[in-house]
């Protein structure tokens, strides 16, 4: 797709300190195109120009050449040669050190104490200054971890844990399978992979690995040595993730097994779908189904369901369809979960029996207020979870793992319901942009979206790069241009469930 990719980044927490070390050092904008068009406009830099965060290349505070120099740098960092930015910063500093421009000396000083510390943060394992992965395995019966270690130009700037279970194959051909699925997809190919075990065919997935790279990649089940010793450190930090893991996972069976006692449940709620309706001033009502497996986000099982049979706002209706149109659909959940109270439950409930299946059901209402005239503030009463066949509800602990998991797929089911709303409302304010401007019909319409791919990016561009799609000229594309930045214009309005 013409884009750049770095990575991989062994946690969410590494990427944000890399994002944020980018940030503060390297000089470089944050704001979108739009957004940059804005300021070019109005002649005048944002806030991030008047605290150091950005040069400024809206206003032409900086040569097109020195910022040139600023992404030079960066692609150098993320490509893991924080050495040879380091030697470019100290060129620098030197040089406005001596024009005495000081100012700027210290701005460089401080960007190179900051990579100085992340280099301090890795490791040299490797006299060679390569990029390398490092794969250990750790396996109990149909139960294994994969670990990769990531080496990048000797040294090592992280790991990534991969647990699998029902795996009955041979390691090997895991092993294989896995190579072939992870560096199949937008990974990082290194110079060198070191394997735990040895390949059916190593030749053929050196062969397909080198064409990915455009260079020869080499695979190695090393024996001995340093390298050997690089695999037995991935397998040992497999061997700690799977007991880790083993130790979650019997957790978080106890905590539903205590679930089911406490509401009289009929099985063990492994699986637990919650439902949630959303609406937005009385119209584009959007249902949203989410999905946990042993009190994990199962994503691959979320769902959105438009409402086809309900008009107004009749939240009871919708939630009645949305549950028939479920029980359409295959293998039922342990548990269903209603954002609600009693008459979404019976709702719900009723949509089950009409659609001829039995399964456990529960809703989990809010905490209300029930005294505002405390010193402390308003006093809230408990969540209460409503159970099917039981006049009243049933308040679990409020601190328990129990309450926090229900709670938990709650708002899940909320934010995913609202994130597609605002999705459906985005595509229909841009659709009725454009419908109001004369001369982009249906033909114009589809064109623009097939040029650049999806609305966002139509959004994105600029009145010179609308102009290009075929059809339209320069004076439409300046009027589509205009529409759809007043169309995106925020409002005070969200969705509300």
């Amino acid at each position: 797709d013409g884009a750049r990719y770095f990575g991989p980044y062994s946690s969410a927490s590494s990427i944000r300190e890399t994002l944020r070390l980018i940030n503060r050092h390297f000089g470089l904008r944050t704001c979108t195109d739009h957004q940059l068009e804005g300021c070019r406009k109005r002649q005048r830099p944002c806030m991030q120009f008047q605290i150091g965060r950005c040069p400024g290349p809206c206003v032409e505070a900086i040569a097109p050449e020195e910022y040139a120099g600023h992404v030079h740098d960066l692609v150098l960092f993320l490509e893991g040669k924080e050495a040879t930015v380091a030697e470019r910063i100290r060129e620098r500093m030197a040089q406005a050190a001596s024009r005495l421009e000081f100012e700027v000396a210290a701005r460089l000083r401080d960007q190179l104490l900051a990579i100085e510390r992340s280099l301090e943060k890795q490791r040299m394992v490797t006299p060679e200054a390569i990029d390398r992965d490092v794969l250990g395995v750790y396996r109990e019966a149909d139960r294994l971890v994969l670990y990769l270690l990531y080496i990048r130009s000797g040294r090592l700037s992280g790991g990534r844990t991969f647990p699998f279970t029902g795996q009955e194959f041979p390691t090997d051909e895991l092993v294989g399978s896995f190579i072939d699925l992870y560096y199949g997809g937008d990974n990082l190919v290194p110079d060198e992979i070191l394997l735990p075990c040895e390949l059916e065919s190593p030749e053929a997935t050196e062969g397909w690995l080198s064409e990915k790279k455009g260079k020869r990649v080499h695979l190695r089940t090393p024996r001995r040595g340093a390298k050997a010793d690089l695999v037995e450190m991935a397998r040992r930090n497999a061997e700690t993730a799977f007991h880790d893991h083993r130790q979650s996972q019997e957790e978080r069976l106890a905590m539903l097994s205590r679930l089911q006692g406490s509401l009289g449940l009929s099985k063990l709620p492994r699986r637990i779908e919650c439902y949630d309706i959303s609406l937005f001033q009385g119209s584009s009502a959007v249902g949203s189904k989410v999905s946990f497996l042993d009190g994990e986000p199962d994503k691959s099982q979320y769902r959105h369901y438009r409402i086809k049979t309900v008009r107004g706002t009749d939240d009871f209706a919708m939630l009645y369809e949305v549950l028939v149109r479920r029980a359409k659909q295959g293998e039922l959940p342990d548990l269903f979960l209603i954002d609600g109270g009693k008459g979404q439950l019976a709702s719900a409930a009723a949509a089950l029996k009409d659609a001829g299946v039995q399964a456990d059901i529960i809703s989990l209402a809010k905490s209300r207020v029930v005294d505002r005239s405390g010193s402390d503030g308003s006093l809230h009463s408990p969540e209460r979870v409503f159970v099917l066949g039981r006049k009243d509800p049933v308040v679990l602990r409020q601190n328990s793992p129990e309450l926090f998991l229900l709670a938990r797929l709650r708002d899940e089911a909320h934010r995913f319901a609202i994130t597609y709303h605002r999705k459906l409302r985005s595509r229909s304010t841009l659709r009725s942009a454009l419908d109001e401007i004369p001369g982009v019909g249906a033909a114009r319409r589809k064109a623009l979206l097939k040029h650049f791919g999806s609305l966002k990016r139509l959004r994105e561009a600029s009145a010179e790069q609308i102009a290009e799609v075929e059809g339209v000229g320069k004076g439409l594309a300046r009027q589509i241009h205009t529409a759809l930045h007043r169309a995106d214009e925020p409002d005070s309005d969200e969705p509300r469930a």
